[in-house]
């Protein structure tokens, strides 16, 4: 509680000297003149580790032994580094972290260490948050950090080990509740319930078990919500009078279905988008607008295939409008542009229409394909 106390108020006194050192330090004092019985940190060693020697690599059976647990470790170890990096980030408008650069440094600072007796290490997320809190703005504070704990085990020893263990965790408690981001969370609730969820759901898994595997059961969750996202194809019948030009025939328009695809074709969408296109029994001619379909995975090309071989069984002629450069080049590497056809495929939706009767008059675009143009203009 004095620890608690002292941080949330030092800052109205001073703002140089952090108010976690000086609640670790109040601490510490009220407990050791009053010989408080409390769990402290514990005889802490007055010498620098000294190298241990190489150790013996002629035993196959011990290295197989333990490659995996070291890969899980590596793993582990960068997870959650980049973690406490990104928190950094976020509590701070200084230069961001490079991934690449913390990596390689943890990496070879972890080669090294087994040599001299020590364990990996990587980033903590706790001792992060406190250096921003306690203001530190850049990787020389990190450097401080190393250089301070290094004199106080070589002259400080016996003062450290007698921190009470109760207030480490005063500050771990103010610094947990400073890395809230009361803000976000708000907009979470608001915006959409599932990634408020998704939220949630890593919290409990933090609380309950550790947060290695709430960073994992969280990315499979906000993994399977972006799937589930991303299935959900904006798939639209557009009405005849926004395609269709003037003069065309009732009878042929009768036989001219125009769809909107929006969004990427791929395996989360794809049966939504053979299926939904099937139910036009009376149509000759389908028109899909492709314009804002970025890309198409291996399945939406097989749905896309098989829309086409069952609309040629019900003599229905399938026409492609708009198709990105991406997913054009794709249907030429898989050779299913050629299965439909060049000549079914068009730059807009009234080109298609005037190339199935040549009687149509088609000197003016329509309305929607203007738009379209001034779109991508404004885009360029």
């Amino acid at each position: 509680m004095v620890v608690i106390a002292t941080n949330l108020l030092w800052a109205r006194i001073n703002t140089t000297i952090p108010g976690s050192l000086v609640g670790l330090v109040l601490a510490t004092a009220i407990a050791s003149s009053f010989h408080l019985n409390v769990p402290t940190i514990g005889t802490i060693p007055q010498s620098l580790p000294m190298p241990q020697g190489i150790p013996h690599w002629n035993d196959f059976n011990v290295i197989r032994e333990l490659i995996n647990p070291a890969l899980a470790l590596a793993a582990l170890g960068s997870i959650e580094s980049l973690l406490s990096a990104v928190v950094a980030d976020g509590m701070t408008v200084s230069e961001k972290h490079n991934s690449d650069r913390e990596l390689i440094g943890q990496g070879l600072a972890n080669m090294i260490v087994p040599f001299f007796g020590g364990i990996p290490a990587t980033g903590a997320i706790a001792r992060t948050a406190v250096n921003v809190r306690s203001g530190g703005k850049t990787r020389l504070s990190g450097v401080i950090h190393g250089v301070a704990l290094g004199i106080i085990v070589l002259t400080l020893a016996p003062l450290a080990a007698q921190i009470p263990l109760a207030a480490l965790a005063g500050i771990l408690m103010v610094v947990s509740l400073r890395m809230v981001e009361w803000e976000a969370i708000g907009l979470l609730m608001r915006a959409t319930y599932s990634d408020f969820a998704v939220m949630i759901l890593t919290w409990l898994v933090t609380i309950l078990f550790d947060l290695v595997l709430a960073v994992e059961v969280g990315l499979i969750a906000a993994g399977a919500l972006f799937i589930k996202r991303m299935s959900d194809l904006s798939l639209v019948k557009i009405p005849e009078t926004e395609v269709f030009p003037p003069g065309i025939p009732l009878e042929l328009g009768k036989e001219i279905a125009v769809y909107r695809v929006d969004g990427p074709v791929f395996f989360g969408a794809a049966e939504r988008f053979a299926t939904f296109l099937r139910d036009e029994p009376e149509v000759k001619y389908l028109i899909l607008r492709l314009r804002f379909v970025p890309n198409m995975d291996t399945t939406g090309l097989v749905a896309l295939e098989d829309i086409y071989h069952d609309l040629e069984r019900h003599n229905c002629r399938l026409i492609l409008t708009g198709l990105q450069p991406e997913v054009k080049q794709l249907l030429e590497r898989t050779g299913l542009l050629k299965t439909i056809g060049l000549s079914n495929c068009f730059e807009t939706t009234t080109e298609a229409i005037c190339s199935i009767s040549p009687q149509i008059a088609c000197s003016q675009p329509v309305a929607a394909d203007l738009k379209t143009k001034k779109l991508m203009e404004l885009n360029n």
